[in-house]
């Protein structure tokens, strides 16, 4: 029985952080003390059953979470990497480290039951960040494309892209402020996986997937610790950035795009922003940064940009809209599955000791995938995406 368990002070600190509230604010949510609070968490005192219940309901959490342990994550040191705006709290930064665990738990539960893609994301980790160029992320970008039979035109679905080589895709809404996060986890996962703040424009998500997949490739083996030094940081972050522009718009097909890119106008941008699914801010960094436009043309298109207050939309993104949505299927159509069996539904839920809800909330918050047949056939079969089903690792015969 759950009663006859012992309360475990760490799942509270876990689910308060993720839903960023202090220990005063959970203790007055609660008509509390901060001092109780900060005694549950520190496990000098465990709260009786009616409290824990009412810890469950705040937090949105069940009544077992508390009392689930949770295998200590092998990769401690792993960097979460942030594309954030300027102003991004601290608390989200750590509810975004909460959400990390969180998939963890449900992404390792899955792959007990679902043989995801193969992870086939390469690896620069030797390369010395300091000797990292401009023209060596040109060529890196270029090689990827070819490995992956992508050509030189415009991507579309790169959100499907990366599932397709092994990345986990989530959605997150700790702030506005933050773009995403990803982190690579060789253990207890063995694979990427990358949060996305679903409210962005979909020209931001596209580069932002690709700006990430930078970070993969090039900094899997950096550290927290590394990324506290802001300079390091910061150095790590113009270099995703170029790698997504170039992949994104490899030079070649930016110079046959623009005849004359010196004088290039907001209308051409506007243009070329609807075939090549890339901001406009972006067309005009990758240009400059291409030694296309002078300085002076570049501020003059950002003054126009924002002198038509077209900063965050304007008339390409309609266009836009009628593209592949840049969001996480991959994970969604796995518990869908699973969902299929009550029975496999509720055994998923025990394990990862979240309820279905918050578990398809980390996909998208707006689309549950609850799919339940009650008393369907099936439970714990194994599904490998594009081959066959399979029970206990053999294929299944038809």
């Amino acid at each position: 029985m759950l009663l006859q368990k012992k309360f475990i002070p760490e799942r509270l600190i876990e689910t308060r952080e993720r839903m960023q509230f202090t220990q005063t604010q959970l203790a007055h949510s609660l008509g509390l003390s901060r001092q109780a609070i900060a005694m549950y968490e520190s496990g000098k005192m465990a709260p009786d059953p009616d409290r824990v219940s009412a810890l469950s309901q705040t937090l949105r959490v069940p009544y077992r979470y508390f009392f689930k342990e949770r295998p200590r994550l092998a990769q401690v040191g792993a960097a979460i990497f942030f594309r954030k705006q300027a102003g991004a709290a601290a608390s989200a930064r750590r509810a975004a480290g909460r959400e990390v665990e969180w998939l963890i738990d449900i992404v390792s539960a899955v792959q007990k039951r679902i043989a995801l893609p193969a992870v086939s994301i390469p690896s620069e980790e030797g390369q010395d960040i300091d000797e990292i160029s401009n023209e060596w992320l040109e060529d890196k970008a270029i090689k990827l494309r070819e490995a992956w039979g992508l050509g030189v035109g415009p991507i579309w679905n790169i959100a499907g892209l990366l599932e397709t080589h092994g990345v986990i895709l989530a959605t997150t809404s700790v702030s506005s402020k933050i773009d995403a996060f990803s982190v690579y986890f060789n253990a207890p996962i063995g694979r990427p996986v990358l949060f996305l703040n679903s409210e962005a424009s979909k020209a931001r998500r596209r580069f932002t997937l690709l700006h990430e997949l930078g970070h993969m490739i090039f900094h899997k083996h950096c550290t927290s610790e590394f990324l506290n030094n802001l300079d390091a940081a910061a150095k790590l972050e113009r270099q995703a950035d170029y790698f997504a522009g170039a992949f994104l718009m490899p030079k070649v097909s930016l110079r046959q795009v623009f005849k004359k890119p010196a004088t290039v106008t907001l209308s051409e941008l506007l243009r070329v922003k609807a075939q090549w699914g890339v901001s406009v801010q972006c067309l005009i960094t990758r240009l400059f940064q291409l030694g296309d436009i002078t300085v002076s043309r570049r501020t003059y298109l950002h003054k126009r940009i924002s002198e038509l207050g077209m900063n965050r939309r304007d008339p390409a993104d309609d266009e836009l809209e009628l593209k592949p949505a840049e969001e996480p299927v991959l994970l969604r159509k796995a518990l869908t599955i699973i969902a299929l069996n009550e029975r496999s539904q509720r055994s998923f839920e025990d394990e990862v000791a979240l309820s279905w809800e918050t578990i398809t909330s980390l996909l998208s918050p707006d689309k549950p995938a609850r799919v339940v047949v009650a008393g369907r056939p099936g439970a714990g079969l194994v599904h490998n995406f594009g081959s066959p089903l399979r029970r206990g690792g053999e294929e299944r015969k038809s």
